[in-house]
């Protein structure tokens, strides 16, 4: 357990590995999503975890003339996430209150996700939310757009974006372990999920 505090990010799945593995290979520059944005406001955190675990692996290309043929690589290794060929810097001045506000970027994102971050108002429960309208989310993640509202919920466990987050999940597994008379099998599937967020390869 102790190997895993020399980890800097969670590992990514082996789809993800092996995909960008392909972009490497064929001398494509890139980087996903999950590599490149940190939570500044750790109160935060679940609210912006739950809205970004759907494009935590987005691979965003350095240079747009590789579309076509990462395009074709993502086709054959039937990627299932976007591959966005131009990415943008994220604005140095976001919109107070914003859930982009608590988010730091090191690297390009895609304009798209940008826009909505900005979009949607940070509020501290669902009362402030239905008061106020519009796109927002709480600190527990419950978030509300145009077609209604749901938690967004996702177990510290599960926590993948900023160098915090494999803490999180190391000390989540711990707690699982140490809370329960759990069974052998139990105790193996959790020290399992342990090894592997060590041993994963982190490409």
């Amino acid at each position: 357990m102790d190997a895993l505090s020399g980890q800097r990010l969670p590992p990514p799945p082996q789809e993800v590995t092996r995909f960008r593995k392909a972009l490497d290979e064929a001398g494509i520059a890139h980087h996903v999503l999950a590599d490149c944005i940190d939570i500044s406001d750790d109160q935060w955190r679940a609210a912006a975890e739950g809205f970004l675990r759907p494009s935590r692996w987005v691979v965003v290309l350095a240079h747009s003339s590789d579309e076509s043929q990462a395009y074709r690589l993502a086709s054959r290794e039937r990627y299932r996430h976007y591959v966005v060929a131009d990415g943008e810097q994220a604005p140095a001045v976001s919109p107070k209150d914003s859930l982009l506000s608590v988010l730091k970027f090191n690297a390009k994102a895609p304009g798209w996700l940008l826009r909505q971050l900005a979009s949607i108002r940070c509020v501290a429960d669902t009362e402030e939310g239905a008061r106020a309208g519009g796109e927002w989310i709480t600190p527990d993640a419950y978030y509300r757009d145009g077609r209604g509202g749901r938690s967004l919920w996702v177990e510290p466990r599960e926590y993948q974006f900023g160098v915090s987050a494999l803490d999180s999940r190391r000390a989540s597994l711990e707690k699982e372990l140490t809370r329960y008379d759990l069974t052998e099998e139990k105790k193996n599937e959790l020290l399992e999920r342990l090894r592997v967020l060590t041993t994963t390869d982190m490409a």
